[in-house]
């Protein structure tokens, strides 16, 4: 099944064993399995191009066609892996593991295959794959074994076991009866705010059908019109039209309106509040801009994923209005788990919820040790928050793992600070009268 391509310092002529080596005792998949490839998202490689395996992405891996070579962070060994041949990110997850990289020498194709797709197929096909990965598992380990410890990053191993301990620790929130009260407790948002949800993140929704579900609700106008006839948008006349209100907003800011408009509805107005609606607006308006750099669109993902972002700060407030003498406990909780959880109740979209949960994880781990689908999401929460501390002059200037979010996002040459003033202020003084008074204040514009 794996095959040594080569060891540090092995002599590299010497060919793989073949496929099916008695030492990994697997037999390999029918690589005709087509039931597994229309079910799947199908991902071409370009050759000696590198792709990234997270643990903490979902589902299966296999090798439709061509043959890699498998790389696994931190270890030398390196392994074989043929058509037909797969790799579960869950025992990958379960093991200690946190990564791998697929490379071939030609253009290979891959097939990800969705946990709950794998659970329509049935169990042969799951264990085959679940036999191949623990194959994988054991002659990592075997190489780890001969590793000498002192040669190990002691980063690397630090990120790994605060990987572990939180991923446990955060597991138990699911089966805890105090939480699920809590979540209970807590009103839901208003329905015509995840109506709006939906609505505008659906690839089919067009600016004309959003402005006319606006129009028809007269809550969501009178949110709309007060906002771009405040005095901060300085214009001198009175805007009655809703259609005129949207084009000038703009999406993402009428995005920001609605949700924030429902945020309050559902948890009320406090100073303490306040300042978390304040920042999450400020955040979404940052990660917005942090996305379309590097030719990257936009998304309404991205601004509703800052907007609703510090919910968990909105639930761990509420329940230390409710329990008395438990501040100390509730503030220890996973803010990004919690409104996780609570979004995932209130029907959320998926990589919405998902992306938060995972924005806890960017304080210690790589870009590339995130889920795939969602690391971009996570990388501009993380560079938006560091602009906040940097304007803030919280922090230090800079650190190693918000250099690595920066190069993610197209801002390989730059510091945060240089980020900031060649890059943020000038796209934030282009649009000015455009953008929420929170914006406006908070970076003197």
């Amino acid at each position: 099944m794996f095959g040594f391509l080569r060891r540090k310092g092995a002599d590299s002529s010497n060919p793989p064993p073949p496929n099916g080596h008695a030492r990994a005792g697997v037999t390999p998949m029918d690589p005709g399995t087509g039931i597994l490839y229309s079910l799947g998202t199908i991902i071409n490689v370009k050759p000696l191009e590198r792709f990234e395996i997270s643990s903490e992405e979902d589902g299966c891996f296999i090798v439709a066609k061509g043959r890699v070579s498998v790389l696994p962070r931190g270890h030398e060994v390196v392994l074989s892996m043929g058509e037909g041949e797969g790799i579960s990110t869950a025992m990958l997850r379960d093991s200690g593991l946190h990564a791998l990289s697929l490379q071939g020498t030609e253009a290979f194709k891959l097939v990800k295959v969705s946990s709950a797709a794998m659970r329509t197929i049935g169990g042969p096909i799951q264990s085959r794959i679940d036999q191949y990965t623990a194959g994988l598992v054991k002659i990592i380990r075997k190489s780890t074994l001969k590793k000498d410890p002192r040669e190990e990053a002691p980063g690397d191993y630090v990120r790994s076991c605060l990987r572990q301990e939180r991923r446990s620790l955060v597991g138990r929130y699911e089966s805890s009866p105090f939480l699920q009260r809590a979540l209970s407790e807590v009103e839901s948002l208003p329905t015509v705010t995840q109506r709006f949800i939906g609505l505008s993140l659906s690839d089919s929704s067009s600016t004309a059908e959003i402005t006319a579900f606006i129009k028809n609700n007269p809550s969501l106008s009178m949110e709309v019109l007060k906002v771009v006839n405040s005095s901060f948008h300085g214009l001198r006349n009175k805007v009655c039209d809703i259609n005129y209100a949207v084009l000038y907003l703009g999406l993402s800011q009428i995005f920001q309106i609605v949700i924030s408009a429902g945020l309050r509805g559902m948890a009320g107005k406090t100073s303490q509040l306040s300042h978390i609606y304040s920042h999450s607006v400020i955040v979404s308006n940052v990660a917005g801009l942090l996305a379309a750099a590097g030719e990257r669109k936009a998304s309404p993902i991205v601004a509703t994923i800052g907007i609703l972002h510090d919910v968990g700060e909105i639930l761990r407030f509420l329940i230390k209005e409710r329990h008395d003498g438990l501040d100390l406990l509730v503030d220890h909780l996973s803010g990004p788990k919690l409104g996780a959880m609570l979004l995932a109740k209130w029907g959320i979209p998926e990589p919405i919820h998902k992306a938060i949960e995972l924005s806890e994880q960017s304080s210690y781990s790589l870009p590339e040790e995130l889920d795939e689908g969602l690391r971009h999401y996570v990388a501009c929460l993380h560079v938006s928050h560091r602009v906040c501390d940097h304007v803030n002059e919280v922090g230090p200037p800079t650190d190693p793992l918000t250099q690595a979010y920066l190069s993610f996002l197209g801002f390989e040459s730059m510091t945060l600070e240089q980020m900031v003033r060649l890059y943020l202020i000038p796209e934030l003084r282009a649009n000015t009268n455009k953008l929420p008074i929170e914006v406006q204040v908070f970076f003197s514009i």
